[in-house]
C-alpha cells in the first residue's frame, strides 16, 4: 500500500511539474501588444461578408399571339436570391501605426457584392397559361426568362446600396477587432 501511494505521489508530482510552469507562461510576452502581428493578421484577411440579404422575385413572361400563332403563352416563375456584400480586407491601406500610443490609422476600401446565389431549387414555375394551339415553354426559353430575372435582381441590388451598408458594418467590425487586439485609438477613413 505504501508503494502504491508513492507511485501515485510521483505521478501527481510529474503532473504538477508540467502544469506549474504553464500557469506562469500565460503572462509571458505572448500576451503583450504586438502591433506588427496584428497588422500582419489584418493584411492576410480577404473578403469579409457583413451583409446578407434574401430577395424573392416573381418573373412574368408573355408570348402574345401573332397572325401565325393562335393564343398566348404566359408564365410566372418565382425565385429566391441570396446576396452577400462586404469588404476585401486584403486591400485595406494602412496609413500609420504608432506602437507607443497604440494608435492606428487606415483606409477601408469600398464595399462590394461578394456573391449572388440563385439556387436552382428555389426557382419554381408558379403559373402557366397556354393558348389552345400553343406549346409549352422550352428549356431554352425558360433559361432566357431566368436570365431576365437575374438581371432584374442585380438592378434591384444596386438600387438598395448594399455595398454602402456592408462598408459601414465592416468599419464597425474592424474598429472593434483592432481595439480588442490592443489598439487604444483606431481611425478609419
Amino acid at each position: 500500500m505504501n508503494r502504491y501511494l508513492s507511485k501515485k505521489n510521483l505521478i501527481y508530482g510529474v503532473i504538477l511539474a508540467l502544469i506549474f510552469p504553464g500557469l506562469f507562461s500565460c503572462t509571458s510576452k505572448s500576451d503583450e501588444f504586438d502591433a506588427n502581428k496584428v497588422i500582419n493578421k489584418l493584411s492576410q484577411m480577404s473578403d469579409l461578408g457583413t451583409v446578407e440579404f434574401q430577395f424573392s422575385k416573381i418573373i412574368k413572361a408573355e408570348d402574345e399571339a401573332t397572325w401565325f400563332k393562335v393564343g398566348a403563352r404566359k408564365i410566372l416563375i418565382s425565385s429566391k436570391a441570396y446576396v452577400k456584400a462586404g469588404v476585401d480586407f486584403s486591400t485595406i491601406k494602412i496609413n500609420s501605426v504608432d506602437k507607443v500610443s497604440k494608435k492606428v490609422n487606415l483606409t477601408l476600401p469600398k464595399g462590394k457584392i461578394i456573391s449572388i446565389n440563385i439556387p436552382s431549387k428555389d426557382i419554381k414555375v408558379v403559373f402557366t397559361d397556354l393558348g389552345a394551339m400553343r406549346s409549352q415553354f422550352s428549356n431554352k426559353e425558360l433559361e432566357k426568362i431566368q436570365i431576365m430575372g437575374e438581371k432584374s435582381i442585380k438592378e434591384k441590388i444596386s438600387e438598395m446600396k448594399l455595398e454602402d451598408e456592408a462598408a459601414k458594418k465592416s468599419k464597425k467590425f474592424l474598429e472593434n477587432w483592432l481595439r480588442m487586439s490592443g489598439f487604444n485609438e483606431v481611425l478609419i477613413n
